[in-house]
């Protein structure tokens, strides 16, 4: 998979733009610990790479996640391949969606339908979705 060229990092691919209150948190917390359920990142990479590494998924009440352990190798196969960066803005949500369209991060799906790999990684999450079975009905 490649992205447009990081507008100013040399090298280095941006994949996806996403929104923060607490920068530190989100990105240590949620996108490189897990858990994969509540984030977008996660989800879109694991979808990704579930062939080529393996992963196995379960369901919880709402979501499909990958078992406890692939949700380590994951993170440890986002901190070997992964950086991040960012840039502050006071008011992000109101320019989240200008900055996707314009510069195109491929793992960003909303406001983000005219990008090549569009179909390939809306196909490959809708695979992750499916890939632990049907969803199991709730118990009384």
């Amino acid at each position: 998979m490649s992205g447009p060229a990081h507008p100013s990092a040399d090298g280095l691919e941006l994949l996806y733009i996403g929104l923060a209150q607490n920068l530190r948190a989100r990105v240590v917390g949620n996108h490189f610990r897990g858990p994969t359920g509540s984030s977008t990142l996660r989800r879109a990479l694991v979808a990704l790479l579930m062939t080529s590494e393996s992963y196995t998924t379960r369901w919880t009440r709402t979501r499909v996640v990958p078992v406890d352990a692939d949700e380590a190798r994951l993170s440890e196969w986002m901190r070997e391949h992964l950086r991040v960066t960012w840039a502050p803005h006071p008011e992000p949500q109101t320019v989240e969606s200008a900055v996707i369209k314009a510069l195109g991060p491929p793992l960003n799906q909303r406001d983000n339908k005219a990008h090549p790999l569009y179909e390939t990684i809306s196909a490959a999450r809708a695979a992750y979705r499916a890939s632990a079975g049907p969803r199991p009905q709730p118990t009384e």
